[in-house]
């Protein structure tokens, strides 16, 4: 599989849809913001790259007094494919939480001799001809993220408006296909339920001409991979921060042209390997120790574009999240409404009902009733708040 140089990036760090979840990794908690009365608050959460003095990688926002980690990992044998970033944020109580999950990519090509096994990868891409959405999303999402969870299943499966999900994340020219899945498994002993979301990108041929001639490439992107879970039935509590979480997330601007200029040294440095003879595994052991003697002089310029990011105005991340891409985000999800919460701010409700009350705890009751109101008969139990239309 040769290496290619697609224009790729932007997408990438727009969702920072990466790397897989790390089991044991630790939550670094957030400093604790008090929440005002009847809003959340959010607080910046910065995504940091140490592999290169904690370059900054993308910002993002998140509830105050949550717990918040992140991960950055280099494939240096993938031109293509070579950054991989993992996000990971939960409630203060480890009963709700949201990731942002890897991008994959599946690939195939027109001619005879491919050596790689199916399910296997090279370069960064697995090998699996025209492998369809639900099984690239559930073997390549879904099971490595939760698969070894006790008890683990996927429940459902349902298509999800592409359109609606790429304009979600301002990538309104994607083309391709998106899927949800439900899974559940044990957590701690307790039951959990998590919602897995991807965008299946259509297929991108590279072309490429080499001793037999001009051959082509297929690859096709799991892009804008997500999930929402929570234990103890508090899934649909943790659905109206999802929107904003997402929608907030910023990629540094000097990280873009970092991983541009790593990409284009892969690039170099393979072709060079593979010209000089070596096989395709003494070509990654070559590359690795090239990137390494690069590093040092990699490192010093990234930081000195670090420094001069830095003095960037930060105050135009909180401005942005007012954008519409939020209110697109939680809509494509599940057709939802947009209410005034009392307790927190905005809440994102089911459409199909029109009437929605609230208790401040995290509970919700829904009905089509113009006369419902769960305070009557509660005796003396939860005190329910009506919600208006925002």
């Amino acid at each position: 599989m040769k290496p290619h140089l697609p224009a790729w990036f932007h997408a990438l760090l727009a969702t920072c849809a990466l790397l897989m979840a790390v089991p044991g990794l630790a939550v670094a908690q957030n400093a604790a913001v008090t929440p005002r009365a009847g809003t959340l608050n959010f607080v910046p959460y910065e995504v940091t790259d140490s592999n290169y003095g904690g370059m900054r990688v993308a910002t993002l926002l998140i509830p105050a007094g949550w717990g918040a980690s992140s991960q950055v990992r280099w494939d240096y044998t993938s031109a293509n494919y070579p950054l991989h970033v993992y996000v990971h944020i939960q409630s203060p109580d480890a009963k709700m939480w949201i990731d942002i999950l890897p991008m994959d990519v599946v690939y195939w090509m027109d001619r005879m001799g491919q050596s790689t096994p199916i399910g296997q990868r090279a370069f960064g891409a697995v090998y699996a001809p025209n492998l369809g959405i639900e099984q690239a999303m559930q073997r390549l999402v879904v099971q490595p993220a939760r698969g070894n969870m006790p008890g683990f299943q996927i429940t459902s499966k349902r298509p999800v408006d592409p359109a609606r999900m790429a304009a979600a994340f301002n990538l309104p020219d994607l083309r391709g296909e998106a899927m949800t899945m439900h899974a559940r498994y044990t957590k701690n002993g307790a039951p959990a339920d998590e919602d897995f979301f991807t965008f299946y990108r259509a297929a991108e041929t590279l072309s490429y001409t080499g001793p037999q001639g001009t051959g082509h490439e297929y690859h096709r992107r799991l892009m804008l991979s997500h999930s929402v879970g929570a234990i103890d039935g508090l899934l649909p509590s943790a659905y109206p921060l999802l929107g904003t979480i997402v929608g907030s997330i910023r990629p540094d601007e000097a990280y873009q042209r970092h991983v541009q200029a790593v990409k284009a040294h892969i690039t170099a440095q393979h072709a060079a390997a593979m010209k000089r003879g070596y096989d395709s595994i003494a070509a990654a052991g070559q590359l690795s120790r090239s990137i390494s003697a690069k590093n040092d002089a990699l490192l010093a310029s990234m930081q000195r574009q670090r420094a001069a990011q830095n003095s960037a105005d930060s105050t135009r991340r909180a401005a942005e999240l007012g954008s519409s891409s939020v209110d697109g985000f939680s809509q494509y999800l599940r057709g939802t409404t947009r209410m005034a919460d009392p307790y927190w701010g905005t809440s994102e409700r089911d459409s199909n009902f029109s009437q929605h009350w609230t208790d401040g705890q995290g509970n919700y009751r829904a009905s089509n009733d113009a006369s419902f109101n769960p305070n009557v008969g509660a005796g003396g139990g939860a005190t329910w708040q009506r919600m208006e239309t925002r």
